[in-house]
């Protein structure tokens, strides 16, 4: 299902691709088209779709979402807790969690449910792990 997704996906930005093209083409043409044909009196409109097709193009490139490395920031978790011997858990949060749903029994008690209590996000840690100890000076 997974490799359908990104077959589709590639199929997409071919088909943008050409497009992009066709309309390059088609901008410089009517460019070269309005500055060889002198005699044509219509010479600047053509000169003028030529520069707004290539503009056009240009500002829909820019405006396109950048495929980038997204650098996760956050992690969310979800803090449970058994409702009879009061032992707490965290964990990852998963699809379908929300406040007060019982997630089970209690292994501890054997007698409680665990009860999601808090979803939270805690911050992760951006670049190098700063070492403990004495700073060189």
């Amino acid at each position: 299902m997974e490799k359908e997704a990104g077959r589709g996906e590639r199929i997409i930005q071919l088909v943008l691709v050409l497009v992009a093209i066709i309309a390059i083409l088609v901008g410089c043409y009517l460019i070269y088209y309005s500055l060889t044909q002198w005699l044509d009196f219509q010479r600047g409109a053509y000169l003028m779709y030529g520069f707004f097709i290539l503009i056009l193009l240009f500002y829909v490139l820019l405006a396109l979402p950048r495929k980038g490395k997204i650098q996760l920031t956050a992690k969310t978790v979800s803090v449970l807790r058994c409702n009879q011997c009061g032992a707490s858990m965290v964990r990852d949060f998963a699809k379908g969690d929300y406040i007060f749903k019982e997630e089970g029994r209690c292994g501890r008690c054997n007698s409680g449910t665990w009860i999601i209590e808090e979803i939270f996000e805690v911050p992760l840690r951006r670049g190098k792990p700063r070492r403990q100890g004495k700073s060189p000076r």
